[in-house]
């Protein structure tokens, strides 16, 4: 080829391969599914076609995995957010209200229970990793402007405090 200011085409529907290995289907979801690593165990969330339940079910090996387990009033028109963690994950629910999160592990699924105001957290896109114990959340506003926030678990429910300043925008 020559690299200079002419046009370029291709033909890309031959000479490449696009297969991933073979193709095993779970279910039908209605939105993104989520993959979370608690301990040494993998789950995938999914939301059901019908958005009224999300659920979770954990990875068998052997490319088999259990039966879902439902996690309690948790419809949503949104893709649940999975983050794993050293000994429990959690499950972010986005609400016309604002999230709610349900924690997890393998042998239980709590209730989800709002994120309150005072904790800080956007009803906005969210991303989330667990660190140190804690859950550090990244809201990206409509603006286009991103904050942070930290969440940690306490006995009333969970509390939050500034994260990491960002001085970008997404």
């Amino acid at each position: 080829g020559k690299h200079d200011m002419a046009l370029v085409t291709a033909d890309v529907n031959y000479g490449g391969s696009t297969y991933c290995g073979t193709r095993h289907d779970v279910g039908v979801v209605g939105a993104a599914p989520a993959l979370a690593l608690v301990g040494d165990t993998i789950f995938l969330v999914t939301l059901d076609s019908t958005m009224n339940e999300v659920s979770i079910r954990t990875y068998l090996g052997g490319e088999k995995w259990s039966e879902p387990r439902a996690v309690p009033h948790s419809a949503t028109n949104f893709d649940p957010v999975a983050v794993g963690g050293k000994e429990r994950g959690c499950v972010f629910l986005r609400r016309a209200t604002g999230w709610a999160v349900a924690r997890f592990d393998a042998a239980k699924i709590d209730e989800p229970v709002a994120i309150p105001d005072r904790v800080g957290v956007a009803g906005c896109d969210l991303s989330a990793i667990e660190i140190w114990g804690s859950v550090l959340v990244v809201n990206r506003h409509d603006d286009g402007t991103i904050a942070t926030r930290w969440i940690r678990w306490v006995a009333s429910g969970c509390e939050g405090e500034e994260g990491p300043k960002l001085d970008f925008t997404s």
